[in-house]
């Protein structure tokens, strides 16, 4: 089709600058649940937080790039990564494809469609935020389960909904499990938090046999 093999070849490599600019933010949420995690669990060890920290860093450094479709060398340059999830200009592409296949039969110009697709759902404000606030919550949960390998304990988690009244009910149904073992997935098949994009909960995390 013309519309799969434009959007296809649509240049969003300007997009790789993002990687640079997102990694901060994903280290310092990976940071913050990782101390998070320690000071609940073994009252704020600095030393197994010193173990955490390099790899909260990698996590940072390897999904800021994957999220704008690349990976990142020994080096630190970035190249082309074909495997990379949930990637930001695929679903975009995926969002424009409607788009770009209206253009076509309106037969609109170059300009014409550059205005539409500006204007589109996979350039808005709202998506910016929901992806803002899904990968920070990522990387959260991840400082968080990798702080809990850190102490070598056996714990437990639980799953917390939003106060968002609309909790969807994969949530509610993750809630409702109780405690788990920490190598067991919710009922929804996820291992922590995020559920969904935009997923507002959180989990709280005890040894086993005490309290939370």
């Amino acid at each position: 089709m013309r519309a799969d093999e434009a959007v296809k070849n649509l240049d969003l490599g300007t997009w790789e600058t993002l990687a640079v600019e997102v990694e901060p933010y994903l280290l310092d949420a990976g940071r913050k649940g990782a101390k998070h995690i320690l000071a609940q669990i073994v009252q704020a060890d600095e030393g197994l937080f010193d173990q955490v920290d390099p790899i909260v860093v990698k996590y940072a450094s390897e999904r800021s790039a994957e999220l704008v479709g690349m990976r990142q060398l020994a080096d630190g340059r970035l190249v082309k990564n074909p495997n990379a999830e949930w990637a930001i200009s695929d679903s975009t592409r995926d969002m424009l494809k409607g788009s770009v296949k209206s253009a076509f039969e309106d037969g609109l110009t170059k300009e014409q469609l550059a205005s539409r697709i500006m204007a589109s759902e996979g350039f808005n404000e709202d998506r910016a935020l929901n992806i803002a606030r899904t990968e920070l919550s990522m990387a959260n949960s991840y400082g968080n389960k990798q702080a809990i390998k850190e102490t070598g304990l056996e714990v437990e988690k639980s799953w917390l909904v939003s106060n968002d009244p609309t909790v969807c009910e994969d949530c509610q149904d993750n809630a409702d499990a109780g405690w788990i073992p920490m190598d067991e997935n919710y009922p929804s098949g996820d291992d922590s938090y995020p559920a969904h994009p935009s997923c507002q909960c959180d989990e709280i995390f005890r040894e086993v046999g005490g309290k939370e």
